[in-house]
């Protein structure tokens, strides 16, 4: 039963089709398709921006604009027009009233969009469709998506850890989309694995020291000295800019004192207890340190005892051994994939470790080929998207 039925059934008051003001909110262009991405946390996918990338190819081909509606502080996305807090309900109407498509969450967008009878494709996470889906509007122009739920049933909650919405794939969402536009279908992957930071709309951006003097100071670059331990290197880019470091091995403690302002955090590899002394001497400093290893985790329990006054170490995430099993039974040649971390040295700039070590540089934001799924491929295997070509 529909939210509006149980009301009318509680009240006793008839269901009636409202009016709803328009507007005027001029435009210089009259082909468009409304998004509303943003609702209650528990609705809001994490992977809008593959949807938009699958589709706006094909709008921009038949002259199709993309305009973003929400709120003022909302986040916004790439390839689209930003009229988040721009317009009143009123306006909003009048936009979603002359649209080819409304595309977005369970929200009261969509609601005013099914009473004009615009086409709509929505995501409905933390309850079932038949619910809460508009009330007005043909069915038959409608696409509303939900996660499985035939083995276990929707949360009801306003927050919720994993968030189910995230199991809809995103090609699910971009054929919907331009099926119900009447363009051509050219989406010709099925995802195959996401991992949980690649939703992170932080790029995560690691440094090689090795012969990148031309990389230019910007916040947040972490400093992967275990790839290649070049202090030099280290000096250069921590008088500049804030940096994590990430190091197997000792560093200066004159260097590390010199610059520990701009040193955010030290991350330290773990691979036995000879670092302890290091350690120590760096906490002293007011260095922030996390102690993490790749070690088994009976590995790591041994060394608990030697690290108690220095901090927990906590264990790398590794890929379950299904997933990947699964993922290397696939023939290689179909697969491609995207990550939100960058490797960059040189003038290059790359989707993880293994490409670095070929050169094998990446086109942001384009599928790169998997080729060898090594454990240097896996290593980042949380950063990831992975798809299948069909």
């Amino acid at each position: 039963m529909n939210l509006i039925e149980r009301y009318a059934l509680s009240t006793g008051v008839k269901i009636g089709k409202p009016f709803i003001y328009e507007k005027f909110f001029p435009l210089p262009f009259h082909k468009y398709i409304t998004f509303q991405p943003i609702s209650k946390a528990v609705k809001n996918y994490d992977y809008w921006q593959d949807v938009l990338d699958d589709i706006i190819p094909a709008l921009e081909e038949a002259g199709i604009r993309i305009l973003q509606l929400g709120g003022k502080d909302e986040h916004k996305f790439n390839g689209v027009v930003h009229l988040q807090g721009l317009t009143s309900l009123n306006q909003t109407a009048y936009l979603l009233n002359r649209s080819m498509l409304h595309i977005g969450v369970d929200s009261f967008q969509a609601h005013i969009a099914g009473s004009f009878n615009v086409p709509i494709v929505a995501l409905y996470s933390n309850t079932y469709i038949q619910n809460c889906k508009p009330y007005w509007g043909d069915a038959s122009k409608q696409i509303l998506l939900s996660p499985d739920f035939s083995k276990k049933k929707p949360s009801f909650s306003s927050q919720e850890n994993p968030k189910t919405v995230n199991s809809i794939k995103s090609e699910t969402i971009s054929k919907a989309a331009l099926k119900l536009l009447g363009l051509k279908d050219t989406i010709n992957y099925e995802t195959v694995f996401v991992g949980k930071q690649y939703s992170n709309t932080i790029m995560f951006s690691n440094v090689c020291p090795s012969n990148s003097p031309k990389i230019k100071a910007i916040n947040g670059l972490e400093v992967r000295m275990d790839l290649d331990f070049n202090e030099q290197f280290l000096e250069a880019i921590a008088q500049r800019c804030q940096v994590a470091v990430v190091t197997d091995k000792a560093i200066s403690l004159d260097l590390l004192r010199k610059y520990k302002a701009n040193i955010g955090v030290l991350f330290f590899m773990v691979k036995d207890n000879t670092g302890l002394d290091f350690i120590k001497k760096t906490i002293s400093l007011g260095i922030k340190i996390n102690l993490i290893s790749s070690l088994e985790q009976e590995d790591i329990d041994k060394l608990k005892i030697d690290f108690y006054e220095t901090g927990m170490i906590g264990k790398l995430p590794e890929i379950d051994e299904k997933t990947r099993g699964e993922i290397e039974s696939m023939p290689s040649n179909s697969l491609k994939f995207k990550s939100n971390k960058t490797y960059l040295k040189e003038d290059g700039v790359f989707y993880n470790k293994n490409k670095m070590d070929k050169n094998l540089g990446a086109r942001l934001p384009e599928y790169q080929p998997v080729g060898e799924a090594n454990d240097s491929f896996f290593d980042d295997f949380q950063f990831y998207k992975i798809i299948k070509e069909s």
